[in-house]
């Protein structure tokens, strides 16, 4: 009796962090799909050291950030998506990385 209970025990613990863990991942998703959602305006014209040029009322979305890198979709670009700095788009624009 022991033995079962100790195996339905960990088997429940076990299960319990798997749940935890897929609930965890999706509220990453959903995060990311959050603020992918949001759109930025530049407000002041700039060219990143990747060579992208923004001009005043561009927009864009970020879709990932890591560090100081941020993937972007340049709205109405056909060549996106692009990796510029976090920086550089706080300078440019109304972005706020949190």
């Amino acid at each position: 009796v022991l033995g079962s209970g100790m195996v339905i025990g960990g088997g429940t613990v076990l299960g319990g962090q798997a749940v935890a863990k897929k609930i965890g991942k999706k509220l990453d998703e959903k995060k990311r799909e959050t603020e992918s959602a949001v759109i930025y305006k530049v407000h002041t014209e700039g060219k990143s050291n990747e060579g992208l040029l923004f001009s005043v009322d561009d927009t864009f979305k970020v879709l990932e950030i890591d560090g100081d890198a941020a993937l972007i979709e340049k709205i109405g670009d056909e060549n996106n998506p692009y990796y510029v700095s976090a920086r550089f788009l706080r300078g440019i624009s109304d972005y706020t990385n949190k």
